[in-house]
């Protein structure tokens, strides 16, 4: 034991020595801990990180002590340390922690004012409230679910849950498949769906299916523009909606330039041989034309109601159709 000159009381270090301690042993963040200048291996420090006010005063939920690592001489103009040189003590964070259980806020279930049960708890026990309430705990009355009761030894402090209730994954890491079974079930059952009076995006499409003539036919359409229920009617030959883009279709009636047949257009031909009116895309049916040819033969005078035949292919045996 040597005595530090000047006072004369005995001590137990050198304050002489090349590397003298550092007193700031508890500091703000770890740049401030890599800026202490007087470091030695082993030597302790700790982290306090951000402050969380709780019941009006400040508390470090997320203090963390690191032990040095290496010997290194001090730097005056720059950090002495740096992060790899520092070891994290994991059980200094834990230590004294033990975790009691679930609690009742709202009922006080288990009562935690229980002297008896005050009398077997060590500081640092903590219960996880499972039920919001405001049940009096050392002058705290506000609770919420997932806060954590703290003992001290002395009295119970709250620290605020700041993570939410995880949810459980609907697929684990190994149902890759399923997972990826039942993404393309719903995009195929959500993908084109039948029309019905509602809002639609732009962007959006539907079908429509229906029956026209006995013959059953599916339209595809695509909304051009934002439409509520009662600007979303799908276009008719009678209603028109320009909100509307149709995309696909089974009937030909529908494409533009297909040909119908239509029996009334083209009345019986003039002295010119032309029908007294005409309609793009729409003919008589060869029925329709050989009995004209019978009824009127045609340009030629020899030729008077001749007696015109239709036939459905090359066969010269083929027996007439009409």
């Amino acid at each position: 034991m040597t005595k530090y000159q000047g006072t004369g009381y005995a001590n137990g270090f050198n304050v002489n020595a090349e590397k003298p301690i550092d007193v700031r042993l508890v500091v703000d963040t770890t740049t401030d801990r890599n800026n202490l200048e007087f470091t030695y291996p082993g030597m302790p420090v700790c982290v306090l990180g951000p402050v969380l006010v709780v019941g009006g005063h400040d508390t470090y939920p997320q203090a963390v002590t690191y032990h040095c690592l290496v010997d290194k001489v001090p730097n005056f103009s720059g950090p002495t340390t740096t992060d790899a040189d520092w070891k994290r003590d994991l059980a200094s964070s834990v230590q004294g922690t033990t975790y009691k259980g679930a609690w009742d806020a709202s009922t006080n279930t288990p009562d935690l004012t229980d002297p008896a049960l005050l009398a077997t708890l060590a500081a640092g026990a903590f219960y996880k409230v499972s039920v919001a309430g405001n049940a009096n705990l050392s002058s705290i009355s506000t609770w919420a679910q997932n806060d954590s009761a703290f003992w001290d030894g002395a009295r119970w402090t709250r620290f605020e849950n700041t993570n939410p209730q995880p949810i459980k994954p609907l697929y684990a890491d190994t149902e890759g498949q399923l997972f990826l079974d039942d993404v393309l079930a719903l995009i195929r059952s959500n993908a084109l769906k039948q029309w019905q009076a509602g809002t639609y995006l732009a962007g959006a499409y539907v079908k429509d299916a229906y029956v026209e003539n006995g013959r059953r036919y599916v339209d595809t359409w695509q909304a051009n523009r934002n439409m509520n229920a009662a600007s979303a009617a799908l276009p008719t030959d009678a209603t028109p909606n320009p909100g509307w883009d149709l995309v696909t279709t089974t009937n030909g009636r529908k494409l533009g330039g297909t040909a119908t047949g239509d029996d009334t257009v083209g009345k019986a031909a003039t002295g010119t041989y032309a029908p007294a009116t005409r309609t793009p895309n729409v003919y008589t049916s060869p029925e329709e034309i050989d009995a004209r040819i019978q009824q009127y033969g045609g340009g030629d005078s020899t030729v008077f109601g001749g007696d015109a035949a239709t036939f459905l292919t090359a066969d010269p045996n083929e027996a007439p159709r009409n």
